[in-house]
Formats: C-alpha cells, sequence, structure tokens
C-alpha cells in the first residue's frame, strides 16, 4: 500500500508538474501571442500616424504657398532691380545737372568777363573820344594862332 501510495503521490506529482509546465507553456503562448498582438497595434498606430501626417499634407495646399512664395519672391527681386535702376538714373540726372549747372557757371563767368571787357572797351572808347576832341581842339587852336 505504501508503494502505492509513493507511486500515486508521484504520479499526482508528476501530473502537478505536467499541467504546471503545461500552464507554463499555455502562459508562454498567451504572453507571445499578446507581446505579437501589442507590435502589431504598435505598428498599426504608427501606420495611422503616417496616414494622418500624409493626408494632412495633401489636404494643404502647400503647391499654392510654394508660388505664391515664389511670386513674392520674384515680385520683390522686381521692386529691388526696379529701386536699382531708379536709383541709377537719379544718380545719372544728378551728374548730368550738376555738370549743367558747372558749364552755367563756366558760361555766367565768361559773361561776367565780357561784360567787364565791354565796360572797360566803352570807357577806353570815352578816354579815345576825348582825346581825339582835345587833339582836334588844340589842332583848331593851333589853325587859329597860325592864322593870326
Amino acid at each position: 500500500d505504501d508503494n502505492d501510495d509513493e507511486e500515486e503521490e508521484e504520479e499526482e506529482e508528476e501530473e502537478e508538474d505536467n499541467e504546471e509546465e503545461d500552464d507554463e507553456e499555455v502562459v508562454n503562448a498567451e504572453e507571445a501571442k499578446l507581446l505579437k498582438y501589442r507590435v502589431a497595434v504598435q505598428e498599426y498606430q504608427a501606420m495611422e500616424q503616417q496616414l494622418k501626417h500624409l493626408l494632412a499634407a495633401s489636404q494643404q495646399p502647400q503647391g499654392e504657398d510654394n508660388v505664391d512664395e515664389e511670386v513674392e519672391e520674384e515680385e520683390d527681386e522686381l521692386e529691388l532691380e526696379r529701386e536699382e535702376e531708379q536709383e541709377q538714373v537719379d544718380e545719372e540726372k544728378e551728374r548730368k545737372h550738376r555738370a549743367a549747372l558747372k558749364e552755367y557757371e563756366k558760361v555766367e563767368a565768361q559773361l561776367k568777363q565780357l561784360f567787364h571787357l565791354q565796360d572797360l572797351y566803352k570807357q577806353q572808347a570815352k578816354k579815345l573820344q576825348r582825346l581825339q576832341e582835345r587833339q582836334e581842339q588844340e589842332a583848331n587852336n593851333d589853325d587859329v594862332d597860325e592864322d593870326e
């Protein structure tokens, strides 16, 4: 009986061990399934996020924004070119104005000199006329003296 009892106990222990091992295997298998499920869920969520980003990106009128930015940049560049051209035109006008002003001042100085020379000429002409008149009077006086 004792042997039978021992054998029964051993069998029961073995069965319990087997059951525990089976339970552990089942638990391990379930944990592996759960882990696979978690990984699959994470991958799904990552893909879902990517899709959301792609959808949001596709719904934004990026092309129009880029076109608007390009147009704005081109307009800015054109405006800068216009400003530079206007600056060059203004500088050229200023240069021409200064040159014309110098030419005017030069002509004005020449005119002043001419007027001064004209005044000198008139003064000399008056002196010459007076001198001639005096010479004529003296000649007339000499003639008068000789006649007497």
